[in-house]
């Protein structure tokens, strides 16, 4: 196709170098890489938050037992935030993946689409435990992301 361009007002029209980061950004794939990596770390953050709340004394069955070493709380610490990071990291990429999917689906972009993606995840996640409980993960995924959307939508 002929365009008008700068020089001679003929000729190919340029290629934006923008338009190619644009379509990289906006492929489902690189959402749901993002939404893992970001899961990850905020997981990891929450990890740690929630390891540092728990109880001190729980390691002490018996009471003529050691106190542990900061170094051994440091590893467990670490190793627990990890897999909160992980569970993160996984519900935040087939979060992202399946709503991707669901809009290239249906065509549209609007929030049925999150809340069929949440059903999937809160009931593909429940499902490991049973029927019912993958049918309750199913409505409190949708529940939750329905208030996100809510709350969210003037921003």
């Amino acid at each position: 196709t002929w365009f008008p361009n700068k020089k001679n007002n003929f000729g190919p029209r340029q290629k934006d170098p923008h338009e190619d980061i644009q379509a990289v950004v906006d492929s489902g794939l690189f959402k749901g890489g993002m939404a893992g990596v970001g899961g990850l770390v905020l997981g990891r953050v929450f990890g740690l938050m929630l390891t540092g709340m728990e109880d001190p004394h729980r390691h002490m069955q018996d009471p003529k037992a050691p106190q542990p070493k900061a170094r051994e709380v440091m590893r467990e610490m670490a190793k627990r935030s990890y897999g909160t990071g992980k569970n993160f990291a996984v519900i935040g990429a087939m979060f992202s993946l399946s709503e991707c999917a669901y809009e290239s689906v249906r065509g549209r972009n609007d929030h049925y689409n999150t809340m069929l993606a949440a059903c999937t995840v809160g009931g593909g996640l429940g499902l490991r435990a049973g029927v019912v409980p993958g049918l309750s993960g199913c409505a409190g995924f949708v529940l939750f992301s329905a208030a996100i959307d809510h709350f969210m939508q003037d921003f």
